[in-house]
């Protein structure tokens, strides 16, 4: 019984694990939205400096 108890932290383990790095994968998708929305709000700020010609 004790081994089929390891087996299942070891599989509670791997579950934990994964979460973690689908969070850590989330935050990164959500920092680079965020940096991309900043560029192009930059970037139309930028427009409204330029000569119209």
């Amino acid at each position: 019984m004790a081994e089929r108890t390891d087996i299942q932290r070891g599989g509670e383990e791997e579950e934990k694990e994964e979460r973690k790095k689908e969070k850590q994968r989330s935050t990164l998708r959500r920092e680079k939205r965020e940096r991309e929305s900043l560029v192009t709000d930059i970037e139309n700020n930028n427009q409204n400096f330029l000569p119209s010609t």
